[in-house]
């Protein structure tokens, strides 16, 4: 009689102990969904990178590669984006996209020459 009450007494502790370290799913967050950008162009590099304006936010810097790393990806959120891309106080790429989450998008980038 006293192994069972013993038993059942151990087995109870263990299984309360089990319900403390459950993980609730509800209050873990949840990380933001990202999208990405990268900017190229076959010919050149521009050296000091572009400047890249999202939505009329501040601009941030991105590099330009002649070939699509992804090292030089830009993290933006996902959605409906207005993309103005300026090199030396020139406007060289203006557009709207649509970036999915997790979706990379290449912009390829005209030639310095072409816009001079």
């Amino acid at each position: 009689m006293k192994k069972a009450f013993y038993l059942l007494v151990l087995l109870s502790v263990i299984i309360s102990g089990c319900s403390l370290i459950k993980n609730n799913e509800k209050d873990v967050p949840k990380p933001p969904p990202k999208a990405y950008l990268l900017f190229t162009n076959p010919k050149d590099v521009y050296p000091d990178g572009v400047e890249v304006y999202i939505n009329k936010k501040p601009a941030f810097i991105a590099m330009v590669s002649k070939f699509p790393f992804k090292d030089n990806r830009c993290v933006v959120e996902p959605g409906r984006l207005q993309i103005k891309v300026v090199y030396e106080g020139t406007t060289i790429y203006r557009d709207t996209l649509t970036i999915q989450k997790n979706q990379t998008k290449e912009i390829v980038l005209p030639t310095v020459t072409d816009i001079f």
